[in-house]
C-alpha cells in the first residue's frame, strides 16, 4: 500500500533554481485524476487560461493514471499525493483505517503547498478536501459541484457527507443554474455562486471527412449518456433517415452492449464508433447535428463545444444543465428523458429541413458566448479571489528543464510501480503461487527481450486475427450448427430492469475492468442446455457471471464457479461482479487466486459441467493449461465457450489437438470460439 508518497510529474515543467524553494501557487486544483472526463477537462482549461494569464497554477492528484496530464500547458504543475487503500478482507474498515492516515498528509501538504485558494472537483475528492481542511483559516476551499447532484448515483455515505460538509466550504459553485435549489437546502445562498465552463475552441483545422449526413454522439459510454435510446431512435425512423449515420466518440463499459443492440436492430451498418478522438472540434465542423440523450447531466462540455460550431442540438430534459442552454425551437430542440418516440420525431424534424439546420446552428453560436474564455476566466477569478492581474515574480524559463530530476522521478515512478504490484502480491498468500510464476516471466522477457516478446505476440495475434475472420459467423448461424433448436435471447428486452440496476453499480466504479462478453449468447446457451453447473475464469465487472446467473437460478441445484485473480494494479477486489445483485450471491461461488490454483479446486466442487466460459489468462500457456481440464469436465454435449481467441493459436491448437473443429463468432474487433463435446 502507497499512503501519501507525494511525487512530482515528470513532464517538463517550469522547474525552480537548484537551491531555490518552489513558489507558492496562485491556486491549487484538487481532484483525484486527470483521465477522460467532463469535469477533467474543464480543470485542464482552467488551468490552462490562468496559467496562459500568468497565474502559478499547481494540480494536485490522489490517483495515478494513464492518460493524466491531458492538454495542460507545460507550466502548469502536477503533484500527486497517492492515495490507495488496502482492498483485501474488512476492506471497509481497512479503508476507513487508510482514509483516517491519508487526510492527515493532505492537510499538512495543502498547507505546506500555501495556495491562498484551494479549488476541489467532484464530490468523493470534495468530501476528503473539506474533513481534511476542517479548521484551516488561512486558505479559501472552493468546492465544484459539476454534475447534477440531485441524479448523480455516487452512494448514499458520499451524499449524506457532502451535504454535511459543503457547508464548512468558503464557497460552493455549481455550473448548471437549475442545481442551485438543490444545493441550497444545505448551503447557505451567500456562498453559492455559477461558475461557468470555460469553452476552449482550438484553432480551425480541416473537417473529418463523412460519408453521410451525421448525427453526432459525444461522451463516455455509459448509461447515464442514454446513447441506447439515439440507436433506438435511428431504428424506428426507418427510411427517413436511411441515408444517415451516427458517429460516437467516446468509450466505456456500455459499447459492447450498444454495439449488440445496433445489430438487433439492423442499424449496426450505419454507426461508427470512433473512440477517444484528440481533437473532437473535426467532428463537429463536418456533422450536421448533435445529439444528447442523457439520463442526468450538468453542463456538458461537448454540448457547448457542439454549440459553438454551429450545430444544431438535441438534448434530453433530464436535468437542468442542458436545459439552460438550449432554448426549445429556437437552437435546438428538447425532447422528454428516455422517449424514443420524441427523439425519433426531432431527428426526422433536423434531418429534414436544412434550414431549420442553419438557423438553429447561428443560434447555438451566440448562446454559448457567456462560456468563452475571455468572459468565463472573469467569473472564474472573481470567485477564487484572484487579482485581475498576477503579481510580478521572477521569470522562470520554461524549457530549462532538470534532466537529473526527471531522471530520478522515472526511476522513483519506476520503483513505485514495481514494489507495488510486489508488495500486494505479499499480502496475500492465496496467490503467491501466481507472484513465482509473475516473477518468472519479467526474468524470461528480460533475456528473451521485451521488444521482441511484443513482436512476437503482435505477430499472432495478426494472424490468428485473420485466420478468426475467414471463419466467423453470425449468431443465428451459430446457433444452428450447434444444433440448438432456439433463437438469440435479448437481455436489454427480457430483463430491463435487473440490466438497468446492473449498470448502475457498475458506473459507481472508479476504473474501467473490461468489457462486456457476448451476454446475449451466453444466456441463450445456458437457456439452450438448460444448464445447472457452469465454471467460468474471469470475471472483471461480472457481467458474464450475471448473464449465466439469470439463466441457471430459475433452475433446482444450480450453482456457478467463478474464478478472478486480483488485478492488482487498480485493487479492484471490491468490485469485481458488482454487476452481480445479492439476490443471486446464494448459487454463486467466486475464487479470487489463479486459474492453475482456483481451476482445479472449482472443477472439483461441481464435477460435470454444462458449459464453461473461459476469459481469464489468454496467453498460448493460459491456454494450454485450462482447456483441457475444462474440456474433460464437460459433459456430453456440453459447451466450451472462450473469448478473445484471436490473441494467439491457442485455441486453434487445441481445437486441432482433440480433433474438433470450432465455431467462430466475432463481437466488434474481437472473436470469441465455440465447441460442443461430441
Amino acid at each position: 500500500m502507497t499512503l501519501g508518497s507525494t511525487q512530482q510529474d515528470s513532464r517538463p515543467t517550469a522547474a525552480p533554481s537548484p537551491g531555490e524553494a518552489a513558489p507558492t501557487p496562485d491556486v491549487l486544483l484538487v481532484v483525484s485524476h486527470l483521465g477522460h472526463g467532463g469535469t477533467q477537462r474543464v480543470i485542464c482549461n482552467l488551468a490552462n487560461a490562468l496559467s496562459q494569464q500568468g497565474f502559478h497554477v499547481r494540480v494536485l492528484l490522489s490517483k495515478r493514471w494513464s492518460n493524466n496530464a491531458l492538454e495542460l500547458d507545460p507550466a502548469v504543475e502536477i503533484e500527486y499525493l497517492i492515495y490507495d487503500p488496502p482492498r483485501q478482507t474488512f476492506a471497509h474498515l481497512a479503508g476507513l483505517y487508510s482514509l483516517g492516515r491519508w487526510l492527515p498528509l493532505l492537510r499538512k501538504r495543502i498547507r505546506e503547498i500555501g495556495a491562498p485558494t484551494v479549488v476541489s472537483f467532484i464530490r468523493p475528492t470534495n468530501v476528503k478536501v473539506l474533513s481534511a481542511c476542517l479548521g484551516l483559516k488561512r486558505q479559501r476551499i472552493v468546492i465544484c459541484e459539476r454534475n447534477d447532484p440531485q441524479r448523480q448515483p455516487l452512494g448514499l455515505h458520499w451524499t449524506l457527507l457532502s451535504w454535511l460538509l459543503y457547508r464548512t466550504a468558503d464557497l460552493v459553485t455549481f455550473n448548471s443554474r437549475g442545481t442551485r435549489g438543490v444545493l441550497a437546502r444545505h448551503v447557505k445562498n451567500d456562498r453559492l455562486v455559477f461558475l461557468p465552463n470555460i469553452l476552449a475552441i482550438p484553432p480551425a483545422q480541416k473537417a473529418e471527412t463523412l460519408a453521410a449526413p451525421t448525427i453526432l454522439a459525444v461522451g463516455r459510454i455509459v448509461r447515464q449518456k442514454g446513447f441506447d435510446v439515439l440507436i433506438r431512435a435511428l431504428a424506428e425512423a426507418g427510411a427517413e433517415l436511411a441515408e444517415w449515420r451516427i458517429a460516437f466518440l467516446g468509450d466505456g463499459p456500455e459499447k459492447q452492449r450498444l454495439h449488440q443492440l445496433a445489430k438487433d436492430l439492423k442499424v449496426d451498418t450505419r454507426i461508427e464508433w470512433h473512440g477517444h478522438v484528440a481533437d473532437p472540434f473535426v467532428f463537429y465542423r463536418a456533422a450536421s447535428i448533435f445529439a444528447l440523450p442523457s439520463r442526468y447531466e450538468g453542463t456538458p462540455n461537448a454540448l457547448l463545444e457542439a454549440m459553438s460550431c454551429g450545430l444544431p442540438c438535441i438534448v434530453s430534459d433530464a436535468s437542468p444543465g442542458p436545459l439552460d442552454l438550449i432554448d426549445h425551437g429556437k437552437n435546438g430542440l428538447v425532447v422528454t428523458t428516455e422517449s424514443v418516440s420524441e427523439m425519433t420525431a426531432a431527428l426526422r424534424l433536423l434531418a429534414g429541413n436544412p434550414k431549420e439546420r442553419g438557423r438553429m446552428g447561428a443560434a447555438a453560436i451566440d448562446g454559448v458566448a457567456a462560456y468563452l474564455p475571455e468572459q468565463a476566466l472573469r467569473q472564474w477569478k472573481a470567485a477564487l479571489a484572484l487579482p485581475e492581474r498576477p503579481s510580478s515574480r521572477p521569470a522562470c524559463d520554461k524549457r530549462i528543464i532538470a534532466s537529473a530530476a526527471a531522471a530520478r522521478s522515472q526511476i522513483r515512478n519506476r520503483i513505485y510501480l514495481l514494489s507495488r504490484q510486489m508488495g500486494h502480491y505479499l499480502i496475500r498468500p492465496r496467490i503467491w503461487p501466481d507472484l513465482l510464476r509473475w516473477l518468472a516471466k519479467r526474468i524470461k522477457d528480460r533475456i528473451v527481450g521485451k521488444d521482441e516478446t511484443a513482436e512476437r505476440a503482435r505477430r499472432l495475434m495478426v494472424e490468428a486475427t485473420a485466420w478468426c475472420a475467414e471463419r466467423a459467423q453470425s449468431p443465428a448461424e451459430i446457433l444452428h450448427e450447434l444444433r440448438l433448436e432456439t433463437s438469440l435471447i435479448d437481455l436489454q428486452q427480457r430483463f430491463p430492469e435487473q440490466l438497468a440496476e446492473a449498470t448502475a453499480r457498475v458506473e459507481t466504479v472508479p476504473f474501467r475492468l473490461g468489457g462486456a462478453s457476448n451476454m446475449n449468447l451466453i444466456y441463450t446457451l445456458c437457456e439452450a442446455l438448460q444448464a445447472t453447473r457452469v465454471i467460468e475464469t474471469g470475471v472483471a465487472n461480472g457481467w458474464s457471471s450475471l448473464a449465466i446467473l439469470l439463466s441457471i437460478t430459475r433452475r433446482k441445484g444450480a450453482s456457478l464457479h467463478s474464478i478472478d485473480l486480483p488485478y492488482l494494479k487498480y485493487q479492484n477486489d471490491p468490485w469485481v461482479g458488482i454487476a452481480v445483485p445479492e439476490a443471486f450471491h446464494s448459487c454463486w461461488t467466486l475464487h479470487r487466486t489463479a486459474d492453475r490454483e482456483g481451476l482445479p479446486r472449482a472443477l472439483k466442487a461441481l464435477g460435470t459441467i454444462d458449459l464453461a466460459h473461459y476469459d481469464s489468462d489468454k496467453s498460448p500457456e493460459g491456454r494450454a493449461f485450462a482447456y483441457p481440464l475444462l474440456w474433460e469436465a464437460l459433459r456430453q454435449d456440453g459447451i466450451l465457450f472462450s473469448d478473445d481467441i484471436n490473441d494467439n493459436f491457442g485455441f486453434r491448437e487445441f481445437c486441432d489437438s482433440i480433433g474438433e473443429t470450432p465455431i467462430i463468432v466475432r463481437q466488434g474487433d474481437k472473436f470469441q470460439g465455440i465447441l460442443r463435446k461430441p
